[in-house]
């Protein structure tokens, strides 16, 4: 087993895992959110990741892919009244209220990933990974 090797195993790894870590904080959030149809968005969350094996480069994907975030474009919005144009006459403007949780959430965690892939792949990582593709490999060799 190369180095290279090793280390496209390693970073799939821990793109797997943090791509699950934030799956479970982005479903904590819209649980908290009380966003409409929460189930139906959290049961569209997806993840999986991309890798390019000859250069050890992988992409984490995390996507809604059925429901959307569309629907929740409008929620907490309150019907136009008379106000509405008396303010935008004068210049006044209603700002929306921002819901910047999920963006938190991702960027929040990014640097925990940034330093584990940059100074996680040690020697002690590699014999570790080593080890357990033996034992898989004997696995496969029992079961098959």
């Amino acid at each position: 087993m190369t180095d290279t090797e090793l280390q496209w195993r390693f970073i799939r790894a821990r793109l797997i895992g943090h791509g699950m870590l934030l799956s479970e904080k982005l479903q904590e959030g819209i649980l908290t959110q009380q966003l409409i149809d929460s189930r139906k968005l959290i049961n569209s969350l997806q993840l999986h990741v991309n890798m390019d094996e000859s250069v050890a480069v992988g992409e984490l994907v995390i996507e809604f892919k059925i429901y959307g975030r569309f629907q929740e474009i409008g929620a907490g919005r309150h019907p136009k009244n008379n106000t509405d144009f008396l303010d935008s006459f004068i210049g006044a403007r209603k700002t929306r209220r921002k819901r910047p949780w999920y963006n938190k959430t991702v960027y929040g965690t990014l640097n925990y990933l940034i330093y584990d892939l940059v100074n996680g792949f040690t020697d002690e990582t590699k014999e570790m990974l080593k080890a357990q593709i033996l034992r898989y490999d004997k696995f496969i060799s029992s079961h098959g």
